[in-house]
């Protein structure tokens, strides 16, 4: 799985908007991947808990589904169980989605740590970091992984060109000249020139500006980077959805669509939303699931106005069906509840609040 910079930043937001203020409930890891389980605040006050799975890969993937607990594992990842979650943020430009945390430890005194998510394709790798000595409290990569950092030794951050452009924040008359000044190729410039650019963005911007990204950067005119410039500062403003989701080679989620042909990608209300399907498109599922709400609609009209959904005449199954397998195992999950009347209008509500799904009023 890849995600974009741009896509990250969206993400952090999302994730803040969740579960900044909460705890992390539990935590594990086994050979493959690690896993946390952390409290979600939703609107109205009700509240669950999410599991966010990080797989080490290659490939590396990230993905977000509802649970209600995890067996809590007993090696470093008992420093991230019970912490506080105080802020949720992406790092400029680049792949990594940071938590900021707090904790007491043994002797009641309060600590604080970062706990860093290297989304790095294709391997992906989390590190603690103690806020009081810079030092690495955990580590998990996979077995292969030899740029893992070594546990105990200092956390040194990436290293980040920090001469690159942000578009909204840099002049386009400083972009002008580097374009032109560059003696590569319109798509080398960009990803060079650019915090964040990848091969898809630059693929996107030139498509969005009618700049051939082979073409010799050194020969774009004003108008032409104007142009470029003006794409990409719509772009990197990007803060919600929809997302989409594609395979095309590896499997991609971006706030910012692709532009090949041949490729149908899914599109999602929310960046979370994207990560919670999985690769198979799921249609046989989606056509069951349709036909058990239907049948069910009575059910579900009567659990939902009873928790307070007045006027709530159906579910846009479309809507649910686009968000993707995750949805199709939520709408199925709920003949296995037996229409349990709380049971069902919560699992509901968490998953309109989870999704961004809205039924049709």
């Amino acid at each position: 799985m890849i995600l974009d910079s741009l896509t990250i930043d969206v993400l952090a937001l999302e994730l803040a908007t969740r579960h900044q203020g909460q705890h992390i409930r539990s935590a594990r890891a086994d050979e493959a991947g690690l896993e946390v389980l952390l409290e979600t605040s939703l609107e109205g006050g009700s509240g669950g808990t999410c599991r966010l799975r990080l797989e080490y890969g290659p490939p590396g993937s990230l993905s977000l589904t509802w649970a209600e607990r995890i067996h809590a594992g007993e090696g470093p990842e008992r420093y991230l169980q019970g912490a506080r979650i105080d802020g949720i943020a992406a790092v400029a430009g680049e792949r990594i989605l940071s938590l900021s945390l707090s904790r007491n430890d043994a002797e009641a005194r309060l600590t604080h740590g970062l706990f860093h998510l290297f989304l790095f394709p294709p391997r992906y790798r989390a590190v603690l970091v103690s806020g009081g000595h810079g030092r690495i409290l955990g580590v998990w990569a996979g077995a292969t992984d030899r740029r893992a950092p070594a546990h105990g030794s200092h956390y040194e951050a990436p290293s980040s060109a920090s001469d690159r452009l942000v578009p909204g924040r840099d002049a386009c008359e400083a972009f002008v000249r580097r374009l032109q000044r560059h003696d590569g190729s319109v798509e080398l410039a960009l990803r060079q020139i650019l915090s964040g650019a990848d091969r898809h963005l630059v693929a996107r911007l030139c498509a969005d500006s009618g700049l051939d990204p082979a073409a010799a950067a050194a020969e774009v005119g004003v108008d032409g980077a104007t142009a470029v410039w003006t794409a990409a500062r719509r772009l990197w403003s990007v803060k919600g959805g929809p997302a989409y989701r594609w395979i095309h080679g590896p499997t991609r989620v971006s706030v910012a669509a692709p532009i090949y042909l041949e490729v149908e990608p899914a599109q999602f209300p929310t960046v979370c939303a994207a990560l919670v399907g999985r690769d198979t498109d799921g249609s046989a599922a989606a056509d069951t699931a349709a036909r058990n709400l239907h049948t069910n609609s009575t059910a579900v009209l009567f659990d939902l106005r009873g928790f307070g959904f007045c006027g709530l005449d159906c579910v846009d199954m479309q809507l649910v069906v686009r968000t993707g397998q995750f949805v199709v195992s939520e709408v199925l999950s709920w003949r296995t509840l037996r229409w349990q009347r709380t049971g069902c209008a919560q699992r509901l509500v968490e998953l309109i609040s989870f999704t961004g799904v809205l039924p049709v009023v």
